[in-house]
C-alpha cells in the first residue's frame, strides 16, 4: 500500500496503485497532503467532489436536493438536460409536479395551475375559472368575451357590451330573436321575451310577434284580436278598426257594426251609419244598409196582399178595397143598423101586479135569466109591504092568518135566495138587506081588540106594526 504517491498521482483505493487519471466515477482529491482518487456519489458518473455531479450514470438525474444523482425527482423536482447534464431542477412555488418550470402537472392543495401566468395561485383572477380534474386543479380560460365564469358552460359576468346567452352558452353582443338585453347591477344577460314574443325591450313590452300572433295594445302576442282591431298579418299586430265598426277584417272593410249603427257596404270600402242612404233602409236584423227595391221583395211589409213599391226613396204600399192603412193593416168598417133600444118594463103600480112581477123578477135573477140586480129588493120589500098592508088593512076585523103567513113566507123565500145571488155577484159588495126582519106592515090598529092579532104577526113573523097615526110619517121612510 503506498503512502504518497509521486507528484501528479493519486491513490486510487479500488485499482490499489497510483494513478494520474483516476476515471470514471472517481474524483481527485487532496486529503491532508495526500492526493487520493474519492468515489463519486451514488449513481454518478463524472464528478469533481462528493458533493455534486457533472453527468449522472443513465437514466439518473442530478438532484440538488438529495446531492445525488437519483432515476426519479420526486415531488416539486421535474428532470431537465443542462448541455450534458441531466438534473432535477425545482418547479415552480405551489406546485407538487412539474413537467418544466413553465408546466405543472399537479399544484399543491388549495392551488390552481394558471395557464396564463404558468404559476400555482389560490385565486385563478379575471376571465379564469377553477378546474378539478382528477384532482389536479386548473386554473382555465372562461369562454370568449367572459370577464368571469363558474365553469365552461356558465359565465357569470360576461364582458362590456357583451350579454349572457343562456341557451347557447356564449356572451354575445346581440341576444337575437326571442330575447332581449338586460342588465341586472352590472351584469348584462340575455332573458326571455313574453309568450310568443320574437323581438322585445323588456319582458313585458314586445315589440314583433312570432308568426300567426298578433301584438295587442298590452304589449302581449296573442292568436286573435279583440272587437274593433283586425289581425294585420303583415306587421303582426291588432290594428284598430274605422270609428264604430265592431268586427272588420281590414281598416276598409267592416263586417259588423256597433249598435245602433248600421253596416253600410261599398264597393271600396264599407262604413258605419245611423241612418242609410237614399234608396237604402236599415235592416235591423242584419244590422245592414240594404235596397229599398229588396224589402219589398223579400220582406213584404205591406199586409193584406197589399203591393209593396218604392217611390221617391219610400216604401208605398197599395191596398186591396177592403184595407187602409199605410200597411194595409186595418179592415174598411161596413156600417151595421144598430138594433131598437128596449126600455126596460116599469113595475106596475097596483099591488097585486107588482107583487107577480117582483116575484117574477126575483126568480129569473136566483135562475139565472137576468143579471141580478140590487134595486128589486127595494121593490121586493114594497110589494111584500103593500100587499100584507092590503090585506091587513081591508079584512082586519075577519083577519086570515094562514093567507097573510103564506104570502108572508113566499116572498121572504124569494128575497133570501136573492139575497145569496147578490152576495156571489161581483156587481156589489154588499146585498141591501141580510135577512128578512126588515119589514114593516102599515095598518089602521084603533080597534085595540084586535091589538092581539098585530102583536101575533109581530111576533111570530118578525113583522113591525105601525099604527095608523104613525103610519103617513113611516112610509116617507121607504
Amino acid at each position: 500500500m503506498c503512502m504518497k504517491c509521486l507528484s501528479d498521482f493519486y491513490w486510487h483505493e479500488e485499482q490499489k496503485a497510483c494513478v494520474d487519471n483516476c476515471g470514471t466515477s472517481f474524483f481527485k482529491y487532496n486529503d491532508g497532503g495526500i492526493a487520493k482518487c474519492f468515489d463519486c456519489s451514488s449513481n454518478c458518473e463524472v464528478c469533481d467532489n462528493s458533493k455534486s455531479c457533472l453527468k449522472c450514470k443513465g437514466g439518473f438525474y442530478w438532484h440538488e436536493g438529495f446531492i445525488s444523482c437519483v432515476d426519479d425527482c420526486g415531488n416539486m423536482y421535474y428532470g431537465f438536460n443542462d448541455n450534458g447534464l441531466v438534473k432535477c431542477l425545482k418547479c415552480s412555488s405551489n406546485c407538487d409536479q412539474c413537467q418544466n418550470s413553465e408546466f405543472c402537472l399537479q399544484c399543491k392543495a388549495g392551488f390552481y395551475w394558471h395557464e396564463e401566468s404558468k404559476l400555482c395561485v389560490d385565486d385563478c383572477g379575471v376571465t379564469f375559472y377553477k378546474s378539478d380534474t382528477d384532482g389536479i386543479g386548473i386554473c382555465k380560460h372562461c369562454m370568449k368575451n367572459c370577464d368571469q365564469c363558474q365553469n365552461s358552460e356558465f359565465c357569470l359576468k360576461c364582458k362590456a357590451g357583451f350579454y349572457w346567452h343562456e341557451e347557447s352558452k356564449l356572451c354575445v353582443d346581440d341576444c337575437g330573436k326571442l330575447l332581449y338585453e338586460f342588465n341586472d347591477n352590472g351584469v348584462g344577460k340575455c332573458l326571455n321575451c313574453s309568450k310568443n314574443c320574437e323581438v322585445c325591450n323588456r319582458e313585458h313590452e314586445c315589440l314583433i310577434c312570432t308568426d300567426n300572433f298578433f301584438l295587442r295594445k298590452d304589449k302581449y302576442c296573442y292568436d286573435n284580436c279583440p272587437s274593433k282591431f283586425f289581425k294585420n298579418s303583415l306587421n303582426r299586430t291588432c290594428d284598430d278598426c274605422f270609428q264604430f265598426c265592431l268586427i272588420c277584417s281590414n281598416a276598409q272593410t267592416c263586417i259588423s257594426c256597433e249598435f245602433p249603427y248600421f253596416l253600410n257596404e261599398q264597393i271600396d270600402r264599407s262604413t258605419c251609419v245611423l241612418d242609410c242612404p237614399l234608396g237604402y233602409y236599415g235592416d235591423v236584423s242584419t244590422r245592414k244598409c240594404d235596397l229599398l227595391i229588396n224589402l219589398c221583395i223579400n220582406r213584404n211589409p205591406c199586409l193584406n196582399a197589399g203591393k209593396c213599391s218604392v217611390l221617391e226613396n219610400k216604401i208605398v204600399c197599395e191596398c186591396p178595397v177592403e184595407y187602409i192603412g199605410n200597411r194595409c193593416k186595418r179592415k174598411v168598417p161596413l156600417e151595421i143598423p144598430k138594433p131598437p133600444i128596449e126600455e126596460p118594463a116599469k113595475p106596475p103600480k097596483d099591488p097585486e101586479e107588482l107583487t107577480e112581477f117582483t116575484k117574477n123578477k126575483i126568480d129569473d135573477m136566483i135562475n139565472g135569466n137576468v143579471p141580478p140586480d140590487p134595486k128589486i129588493l127595494d121593490v121586493a120589500k114594497e110589494a111584500i109591504e103593500n100587499k100584507i098592508t092590503t090585506i091587513v088593512s081591508s079584512n082586519f076585523t075577519n083577519v086570515n092568518l094562514k093567507e097573510i103567513e103564506s104570502k108572508v113566507d113566499s116572498m121572504k123565500n124569494s128575497i133570501n135566495s136573492l139575497a145569496a145571488v147578490l152576495l156571489k155577484s161581483s156587481n156589489i159588495t154588499q146585498p141591501k138587506i141580510h135577512s128578512t126582519d126588515l119589514f114593516s106592515v102599515h095598518i089602521s090598529t084603533t080597534d085595540k081588540s084586535n091589538k092581539n092579532i098585530t102583536q101575533k104577526l109581530s111576533r111570530e113573523k118578525n113583522l113591525t106594526i105601525i099604527e095608523s097615526d104613525a103610519c103617513e110619517e113611516a112610509m116617507k121612510n121607504f
